[in-house]
C-alpha cells in the first residue's frame, strides 16, 4: 500500500477544517447553510423591499402596533428627550417571492446591529401594510428641540430569496 503524500495530507487538513467551520457557523446561526447562500442569495431583491426606519418613543409605538395603516412621521428630538426610544423598522416586501435574511442599522454614535427578518411575499394570505420590527434602545436621544433626530441607517447583510 502506498503511503499518502504530504499535498494530500494537507489537502484533507484543509478541507476538515472547511467542513469544521461551516458546520460550526451553522449551529450557532452565523451563517446560513452553503447550499442555501449559492442557492437562494439575490441581493439585487432588496430593490423590491421597502423598509422605512423610524426612532420613537414607547407611546408613538403603541399608536403604531394599534393602527398599522396610518403612515408614521418622524417625531422631533423634543418629543423623544429622556424617554425609551425604540428604533422601527417598517418593512414591506413588494415582490413575488418569500424573502429573509440579515438587516444591519446603525443609529447615530451607537454600533451597527443586527435582525433577522422574514418577510412573506405580496401574494401571502396575511396582507398587512408593512411588517413592523421594534428594537428598544433606551434612552438615546439628549437634545431637546425641534430638529428630527439623526437618520438610522439600514443596509442588507444577507438576503435570500425562495
Amino acid at each position: 500500500m502506498k503511503k499518502p503524500s504530504l499535498c494530500s495530507i494537507v489537502l484533507l487538513i484543509i478541507l476538515g477544517f472547511l467542513a469544521f467551520s461551516e458546520i460550526k457557523d451553522t449551529i450557532t446561526r452565523d451563517k446560513v447553510f452553503f447550499l442555501v447562500r449559492i442557492f437562494c442569495r439575490r441581493p439585487g431583491y432588496a430593490k423590491k423591499i421597502e423598509i422605512k426606519p423610524y426612532l420613537l418613543n414607547d407611546e408613538q409605538v403603541l399608536q403604531s402596533l394599534t393602527y398599522p395603516q396610518i403612515e408614521l412621521q418622524q417625531p422631533p428630538r423634543k418629543e423623544l428627550f429622556l424617554k425609551n426610544v425604540n428604533v422601527v423598522l417598517r418593512i414591506k416586501n413588494h415582490g413575488q417571492a418569500v424573502a429573509w435574511g440579515t438587516l444591519a442599522y446603525k443609529v447615530g454614535h451607537i454600533n451597527w446591529l443586527k435582525i433577522d427578518v422574514d418577510l412573506p411575499s405580496i401574494n401571502s394570505k396575511n396582507k398587512a401594510p408593512f411588517y413592523e420590527y421594534v428594537i428598544p434602545i433606551g434612552i438615546a436621544v439628549p437634545y431637546n428641540d425641534d430638529l428630527p433626530p439623526k437618520p438610522i441607517k439600514v443596509k442588507w447583510v444577507a438576503l435570500y430569496v425562495k
